[in-house]
């Protein structure tokens, strides 16, 4: 909880430095997308002391499920076809590509994963909601993991001043937590609660080759499958809801009748 506490602190003022936004007006969308943010962080930092790295990241990219669930329930429109079918081929690109890892955590800390799943997905489902502004609950998020700055007094580790750790920290709000929330800010102005969470679906399938560049570690055929059926599949969604909404856009626009149809151009004569 400690390190997930400075690493928000960190990111919020990271925040608050490039958009110059030191302030939020609390609305229903921004608090309910600024909790999420921060349960999220919180309950994967805690899943991640619990069991394996792979079970952490897996269990929480089950948050597309819960958004499918929460925009049908709340929203009462039914998910497409497409929406499902994606949803189900990327979690199958998941579990193959972390199936060598599965099994090997404790049950409490899948189930706070999984428990991180949904909070993740409330991050998507609020940053659509009228009103919503997705860089205000970011910083709001960030905001929020300094109610937890007491449990600094009891962290060990952090009161040994270990550079390196404490560099680690640094980085991690900056880049990882920062700065990625302002590049995903603007980005989900322009997708769906589900097809960001689709794309955000990247993140677990890169883990294994930051590992393999950083530490050496090879991953398995089953991770390479499944990274590569994740990725075509994402591919494939997008191209295909782009030409959908293309074709809807054009078929609004287009005129019951042509203006200068032969019909027309007789009835003249």
């Amino acid at each position: 909880i400690s390190i997930a506490c400075l690493r928000g602190v960190i990111a919020a003022i990271t925040i608050g430095c490039f958009t110059g936004q030191w302030f939020f007006k609390p609305n229903r969308a921004v608090l309910l997308a600024g909790i999420a943010t921060a349960a999220t962080s919180i309950l994967f930092m805690i899943a991640n002391k619990m069991t394996t790295a792979a079970n952490a990241i897996v269990l929480q990219y089950t948050a597309p499920v819960f958004v499918i669930i929460l925009t049908a329930l709340f929203n009462k429109t039914r998910p497409r076809l497409l929406d499902i079918i994606t949803v189900l081929l990327t979690l199958c690109g998941i579990s193959l590509s972390v199936m060598e890892h599965l099994g090997n955590g404790a049950i409490l800390g899948d189930l706070i994963s999984v428990i991180s799943g949904v909070t993740f997905s409330l991050v998507f489902f609020g940053n659509r909601l009228p009103g919503a502004n997705a860089m205000q609950a970011s910083y709001l998020g960030c905001l929020l993991h300094g109610v937890f700055l007491p449990f600094l007094f009891f962290d060990k580790g952090l009161r040994s001043f270990d550079p390196s750790a404490w560099l680690v920290i640094l980085t991690a709000g900056v880049i990882q937590l920062g700065l990625a929330y302002i590049l995903f800010s603007k980005g989900i102005k322009t997708t769906s609660a589900v097809s960001s969470s689709i794309i955000a679906m990247v993140e677990p399938i890169l883990n294994p080759v930051w590992v393999f560049l950083f530490m050496g570690e090879h991953p398995g055929t089953m991770a390479i499958v499944g990274s590569g059926i994740v990725i075509v599949t994402i591919v494939a969604y997008n191209v295909i809801s782009v030409r959908q909404q293309k074709v809807s856009v054009s078929e609004e626009n287009k005129p019951d009748r042509p203006l200068y149809d032969k019909e027309t151009t007789k009835s003249a004569s």
